[in-house]
């Protein structure tokens, strides 16, 4: 029992932290190309990750905080994808 709350307490902290890191790339988005690379990676996987948390059969907190990484997630891809384009048209 104890290695089941453990693996799921490490799940919860890997979607926890790609919410977190999604919501850093909506406040400043990256300017260099890796960054911008990475940023990316990071956007989908929370994309990922918060709906499959939200869409589980869990307690409503559990499903509101997936809706929120979803959301930063989705947010932080739109804005890469803009920046991406805005570059290219100059």
């Amino acid at each position: 029992m104890e290695s089941l709350a453990l693996l799921v307490s490490l799940i919860l902290l890997a979607i926890l932290l790609l919410g977190g890191l999604s919501f850093v790339t909506v406040i400043r988005t990256p300017r260099s190309q890796l960054g911008r690379a990475f940023a990316f990676v990071i956007g989908v996987a929370a994309v990922l990750s918060g709906t499959w948390l939200a869409l589980l059969r869990v307690g409503i907190g559990a499903r509101i905080f997936g809706a929120l990484v979803f959301c930063f997630g989705a947010i932080s891809l739109l804005r890469i994808i803009r920046a991406r384009q805005s570059n290219s048209e100059k």
